[in-house]
């Protein structure tokens, strides 16, 4: 009797510990903020009415593991897609405080607006998502020079594995036509709705359905090339961003700005398995 109650406490506990450890290794990670900090600085060269002005407000990510290799990252994304570090020659920074801190000593030590520009630059950025190691900037940055100009783009980055993100990482290979499927119809409704409007011009009309023809946009073959993780307070998701691309400024009031946040409840059958567990889903 002794031997056979032995027994039975025996496959309990092999039961008990396999049972423990099939939890461990299926628990998400703990809802732990990236630590983001901003590096702030600016400015001002005059020679009389003449001015050039340099304002950044720009992110670091700090007390992570993984916190030198992600600036490295975030610096060449900047780098890639604005020209906030033209003034630099030759420059081998690899985050974007040492590249800073290095056009900063240039520009103080001949602060004159006739090397520089006579204008102002304007950079900055906003966290759109922090959660569960994974992280959406959103930077932005303005110019007035002989004229304004403006840009904006993303950086999603996967904080544990110290890389930037890729959408085609996040969705189902197998779901992608799916999804496309229904980032495009938004998409046609808002551009049928433009279309309908009885105070658009018939010439501004054809502007449109030329775009579309001439760019061969439609059927989309690909995401758009903007998105971003996006926390609005309320739902998380997935946020795409798309444009018909007219950016001459008599045509810029003839685009679009579809509303292409997707909740992650919604994008739950198409997000790869692994993926869902790291976003706790």
């Amino acid at each position: 009797m002794k031997k056979r109650n032995n027994f039975i406490f025996y496959i309990l506990l092999i039961f008990t510990i396999t049972s423990c450890k099939s939890q461990i290794n299926n628990t998400v990670k703990p809802e732990v903020n990236t630590s983001i900090i901003t590096l702030k600085d600016s400015i001002l060269c005059k020679d009389g009415d003449d001015i050039f002005k340099l304002i950044y407000s720009l992110p670091k990510v700090s007390l992570h593991k993984n916190a030198e290799k992600i600036n490295e990252l975030i610096f060449l994304q900047i780098k890639a897609n604005s020209e906030l570090f033209e003034y630099l020659d030759n420059d081998a920074s690899l985050t974007t405080e040492l590249a800073l801190k290095s056009m900063f000593n240039k520009l103080r030590k001949d602060c004159s607006p006739s090397e520089f520009g006579f204008g102002e630059i304007n950079s900055y950025f906003i966290t759109q998502f922090n959660y569960r190691d994974f992280v959406s900037l959103e930077v932005f940055g303005e110019t007035y020079f002989s004229n304004y100009q403006q840009y904006a783009f993303t950086i999603n980055i996967d904080i544990e594995k110290a890389r930037i993100l890729n959408i085609d990482e996040l969705i189902k290979t197998e779901s992608k036509n799916k999804l496309l499927s229904k980032i495009e119809g938004i998409i046609n409704n808002e551009i049928n709705e433009l279309l309908s409007n009885d105070d658009l011009s018939d010439d501004d009309k054809e502007t449109i359905t030329n775009k579309i023809k001439n760019d061969n946009i439609f059927p989309l073959k690909d995401y758009p090339k903007s998105w971003m993780l996006k926390d609005d307070n309320k739902s998380k998701g997935i946020n795409f961003n798309f444009s018909l691309g007219l950016w001459n400024p008599s045509e810029r009031h003839l685009d679009i700005n579809p509303d292409l946040f997707f909740t992650f409840e919604e994008l739950k059958p198409y997000i790869k398995e692994g993926y869902k567990v790291q976003l706790g889903l």
